[in-house]
């Protein structure tokens, strides 16, 4: 069970299973090989090797795909519990894949697998929030983002290794999650501050499947606003703050400030604007990811890791081009039109649709062919 941050009474009490969930949770850079062998010794053996990884690309799959469908098929259960797909091999041998990403499973050997992982939450909006906090919300149905929150796991990576100053610490692709309500707890820096939250998008939720540039919106300068002009702002405002006396010098008004000189950075570093330029990448490598919200939110995301931005969740929901809001991955079926969705579907049909497994294979097969030959 996940759970990156244990209570008191039982922070003195850490067992092996639980520190290989939080090690593979952080991306602690530990091989498949090496998580076996700490499995199933009596002691977790030390690294041979300082761990390699520095950044982190979060995709969340909104909805829950159907696990064996797709990574573990359960081939001797019963049926009505197997997948009616076909497995197919992978670059692993012993490991295989349901039929329906089969370029996924050309990169087999590039994934690591946890299939234990597991929580025991069967309420959607209650399971969104832990995988996304790391641990139960304070209060039952408490789901949506606060103040008071844990942080993001963004957030806890950029308390703790810091970053470069360049290129935001950690960055929410296309647009946080929600579903008609507050963003879900684990997308803000929580009790950190607001200089710990991500940078987010004004992304339109609309057309998923249509060719979608993500622009850097949020923090771009209004029409009609320079540099300069900006930075006249932020002196006046930092006069203003001055003139309130012993107001200037509390800490509300210092993280204030320090969002203000961030966002500056942001908007007027060169490093930011090529990271988010879309129109870099040549047309080929767009095509590859896929011309949809999805397959260009990867590649934004590979291009923003690149550049040494340290987290970046990549939300994965349905929206149709009249902005009617679809959690595609809870593959029940459809028994009416949804969304712009004519006639009903089954669940099988519903996972086969192209705003699931086509897109999604295309997509993250991309991505890890990307990270992978680009080291």
């Amino acid at each position: 069970m996940l759970n990156l941050f244990p209570t008191l009474r039982r922070a003195k009490l850490v067992t092996r299973r639980q520190w290989l969930g939080r090690a593979a949770a952080a991306g602690c850079g530990l091989s498949l090989p090496r998580l076996l062998h700490a499995e199933n010794s009596a002691r977790v053996p030390a690294l041979s090797h300082a761990p390699t990884a520095k950044n982190c690309i979060y995709i969340f799959l909104c909805g829950g795909p159907s696990q064996p469908d797709l990574w573990d098929l359960k081939l001797d259960a019963p049926s009505g519990i197997r997948t009616v797909f076909d497995p197919i091999e992978t670059m692993v041998p012993g490991i295989r894949f349901g039929s329906l990403i089969p370029q996924v499973a050309q990169h087999a050997d590039k994934l690591a697998l946890i299939r234990s992982m597991t929580h025991g939450d069967n309420d959607h909006n209650g399971a969104i929030a832990r995988t996304l906090l790391g641990q139960l919300p304070a209060r039952p149905g408490d789901v949506y983002i606060s103040r008071d929150d844990h942080p993001g796991i963004g957030a806890i990576l950029q308390r703790l290794a810091g970053g470069n100053g360049d290129v935001p610490e950690w960055v929410v692709l296309p647009r946080p999650f929600t579903t008609y309500s507050p963003p879900y707890k684990g997308q803000s820096g929580g009790f950190l501050g607001a200089a710990f939250d991500p940078l987010t998008f004004n992304k339109e939720a609309k057309g998923s499947l249509t060719e979608a540039l993500v622009r850097l919106e949020a923090v771009a300068l209004p029409e009609g606003v320079d540099d300069a002009r900006l930075r006249g702002r932020l002196s006046l405002a930092k006069l203003l703050a001055a003139d309130a006396g012993h107001a200037a010098s509390a800490p509300a008004v210092r993280r204030m400030n320090d969002s203000y000189e961030n966002a500056l950075n942001l908007v007027t570093t060169s490093a930011t604007n090529r990271a988010f330029d879309l129109g870099r990448e040549p047309d080929r490598v767009r095509d590859r990811y896929g011309r949809n919200e999805y397959g260009q939110s990867f590649l934004m995301a590979r291009r923003l890791i690149e550049a040494g931005v340290r987290t970046v969740n990549v939300f994965w929901t349905f929206f149709d081009t009249k902005g009617c809001q679809f959690n595609l991955w809870d593959n029940h079926g459809v028994p009416n039109d949804v969304c712009g969705i004519d006639g009903q579907m089954t669940g099988v049909q519903q996972l086969t649709h192209q705003y699931c497994t086509p897109s999604f294979d295309r997509s993250f097969s991309a991505l890890l062919e990307d990270l992978h030959d680009r080291g």
